[in-house]
This record gives structure tokens, sequence and C-alpha cells, in this order.
């Protein structure tokens, strides 16, 4: 995953997700995903979530699914 690479969410398809770089949180070692959302209402906002919760997989009516899906635009 690299920075710049446009992702989709499973709850909004319709919205394209922007990685704006990786964060590392040295009292956890953990791994963040810093990212944006392309859509006019929320510019400016930046979220964080953990490398593996971006990338884990969420059961929807029975039916796994991405978190986030790579954006083949």
């Amino acid at each position: 995953m690299l920075a710049g690479r446009q992702y989709f969410h499973y709850k909004h398809p319709e919205l394209c997700y922007t990685v704006v770089d990786l964060v590392v949180i040295e009292e956890t070692d953990g791994v963040w995903v810093l990212y944006r959302v392309d859509n006019e209402s929320l510019k400016g906002i930046v979220f964080l979530r953990l490398i593996e919760s971006f990338f884990n997989e969420v059961v929807i009516t029975g039916k796994k699914m991405k978190r986030f899906s790579l954006a083949e635009i």
C-alpha cells in the first residue's frame, strides 16, 4: 500500500478514500493508515485507522467483504 492509492469503503462505495501516509505510533508500535475521503463536505478532515483494521474483512448479511477495496481507476 502506498501513499496516493485510492480505495472504496464497503459502507460508502460511491466515495473514494485516498491514503495520505502510514503512521507509526512509537508507544504501541502500531502502524496506522492516514487517509482522507474525497468529498467536499469532509474536506480538510483526515482519518486514522490501524493497518490491520483497514485491510480486514467485515461480514455483512452473512457475506464476507473487504472493509476497503483498491479502486481500479
